[in-house]
C-alpha cells in the first residue's frame, strides 16, 4: 500500500497532536478505540458477476505515537461472509515521516455475489495502541439494464502518476468522510455506467444536489455524451453556495435510444467557517500580514467578513505550487511556521507572531544556526540568527529592555529594519555581514 499524506486544512484545527478533530456525517464509519480511523467504500462491476470494491480509510495520524519523526502503523483486513469459503486476511505496515495530519489509503477486493463483513484493525506500531471498525458491503446485482456504478466522493481528481490512486490516466484522491467545506467547495465525484445499448445513438448525463427533503438545490445542465467514448462521470461541482447541513449529490443517465434510465444518489456533508470559525481552526488563514504586499493588505482590511473569506480562499490558492492537487504545501509550511511562532517567541500577552523573532521566523523560515549570548551587568542577551542558504543573511535580536522580550536591532538586508543604534547593543566585529 502507498500511503497519501495529507494536511486537510478545513478537517483539522491545527491543536497539535491528539487534539485535531475531523468533522464527519454521521453515515461514515468510525473506528473504536485509541487509534482513529473513518471507513467508507464504492462499488464497481468488473463482470456480470463480479464485484471491484474499492475500501478507503483516512488516518488521523494525530492519535499515533511519533518516535524519531516516524509514525508507524500496521493494517490488518480480514473479509467474512457471501460466497467466501474462508476469510480474506490482507497485512501490511506504513511509516512515514512526511509531516501531516491525515493520511488516506485504499484496499482493493473483488467479490462475487453476497453479502461480506470487512474488519479493518489499525495498531501503533509505536504505542501498542490500536483502533478498529468494520462495514457489510453488498456485492452489487446482475442486471442486463442499465445502472451505474456507487457515487465515489474525492477530495480531487489532477494530472499526474501515483500507483494507488491512478484510474483511466488520472489520480483520483478519494474522500472516505465525503465532508467539504468553504475552504474547498468543489465536490469531486466519479461514477461508472454499465450496459448502455451498443448503437450510435448518445445519453444524457445531468446531476444535482438535494437537500435532506429530497428538494433540488443545485442541478447542472444535461450532457449529451457519445457512447464511443469511455463509461464514466468524473466531474466536480461548485457548492460554495449551500447552506451548512447534509445533502444528496443525484446522478442521472439516460439511454436516448431505450429512454431507459438509470439514477444513483449518495449523502455528503457541506459546513461553512465564518471569521470566528476560521480562526478557531487556523488562525493563520486570516495572518497575511508578512507575505502580503500592502496593497492585498489593503484590500483585505476594507471588506466585510464574508469578502474576507473570499479574498483569502484566492489568495492562498495562487500561492500554491501545486494547485492540481489537494494539498497546498505553501500554506501548510507557512501554518507550521505560525504556531512555531505563537508557541516559542510569545511574551506576556503578545502572540509570538507579533515580536520580532516570530516574524522573522515566520518570514524566512528556520535559521541554519542560532547563537545565544547571555552577559551580566550592563551588557544585554542577545541571540545571532543566520541564514547560510538564503544568501547568508543576519538578524542580531536583543533584550534591549531587560525583560526577556528580544527585539530586532541589526538585519544585513534592507527589507528588514535596521536601529540606528544597534552598535550600543552588538559589537561590530561580531557581525559577519560586515556591510555596514
Amino acid at each position: 500500500m502507498n500511503l497519501f499524506i495529507l494536511l486537510v486544512t478545513f478537517l483539522t484545527s491545527f491543536l497539535g497532536p491528539g487534539k485535531s478533530e475531523v468533522i464527519h456525517p454521521a453515515y461514515i464509519t468510525k473506528s473504536r478505540g485509541d487509534v482513529e480511523f473513518y471507513l467508507d467504500y464504492a462499488r464497481f462491476l468488473r463482470s456480470d458477476s463480479l464485484t471491484y470494491c474499492e475500501i478507503y480509510y483516512l488516518v488521523n495520524l494525530n492519535t499515533l505515537k511519533e518516535r524519531d519523526s516516524i509514525r508507524s502503523f500496521k493494517v490488518k483486513i480480514e473479509v467474512n461472509g457471501g460466497k467466501l469459503t474462508e476469510p480474506v486476511i490482507k497485512e501490511w505496515n506504513q511509516t512515514s515521516k512526511q509531516k501531516g495530519n491525515f493520511s488516506i489509503d485504499r484496499f482493493d477486493i473483488t467479490l462475487p455475489e453476497g453479502t461480506y463483513t470487512v474488519h479493518m484493525v489499525l495498531n501503533d506500531l509505536n504505542s501498542g495502541r490500536k483502533g478498529e471498525a468494520e462495514v457489510n458491503v453488498k456485492a452489487l446485482k446482475r442486471s442486463p439494464t442499465l445502472n451505474l456504478s456507487d457515487i465515489e466522493f474525492l477530495y480531487s481528481i489532477y494530472p499526474g502518476q501515483n500507483k494507488i490512486f491512478q484510474k483511466f490516466g488520472l489520480v483520483q484522491i478519494p474522500n472516505p468522510v465525503r465532508t467539504y467545506s468553504a475552504l474547498k467547495d468543489t465536490l469531486y465525484f466519479y461514477i461508472e455506467i454499465y450496459h448502455l445499448v451498443p448503437d450510435t445513438e448518445r445519453y444524457i448525463v445531468q446531476y444535482a444536489v438535494l437537500n435532506e427533503r429530497g428538494e433540488v438545490v443545485k442541478a447542472s445542465k444535461p450532457f449529451i455524451r457519445f457512447k464511443n467514448e469511455l463509461h464514466v462521470i468524473r466531474d466536480g461541482i461548485v457548492i460554495g453556495d449551500l447552506a451548512p447541513g447534509n445533502y444528496i449529490l443525484h446522478v442521472e443517465v439516460t439511454d436516448m435510444s431505450t429512454k431507459e434510465k438509470a439514477v444513483k444518489e449518495s449523502k455528503f456533508y457541506y459546513y461553512t467557517e465564518q471569521a470566528q470559525e476560521i480562526s478557531r481552526l487556523a488562525s493563520s488563514y486570516y495572518f497575511i500580514d508578512y507575505i502580503a504586499n500592502s496593497q492585498e493588505i489593503k484590500e483585505f482590511r476594507s471588506l466585510s467578513e464574508e469578502g474576507k473569506a473570499i479574498f483569502l480562499k484566492k489568495f492562498w490558492k495562487k500561492r500554491d505550487p501545486t494547485p492540481e492537487t489537494p494539498i497546498n504545501e505553501y500554506f501548510i509550511e507557512f501554518a507550521s511556521r505560525v504556531k512555531y511562532a505563537d508557541e516559542n517567541f510569545s511574551y506576556g500577552e503578545k502572540p509570538g507572531r507579533y515580536t520580532d523573532m516570530g516574524r522573522i521566523y515566520i518570514k524566512y523560515g528556520p535559521p541554519d544556526e542560532r547563537r545565544r549570548e547571555t552577559f551580566r551587568l550592563e551588557s544585554r542577551n542577545r541571540e545571532h540568527w543566520y541564514y547560510y542558504s538564503k544568501g547568508g543573511m543576519e538578524f542580531v535580536f536583543v533584550d534591549v529592555k531587560g525583560t526577556g522580550e528580544y527585539e530586532l536591532v541589526y538585519s544585513s538586508i534592507k527589507e528588514e529594519p535596521t536601529r540606528p543604534d544597534w552598535y550600543k547593543y552588538v559589537p561590530p566585529e561580531e557581525i559577519e555581514r560586515q556591510e555596514f
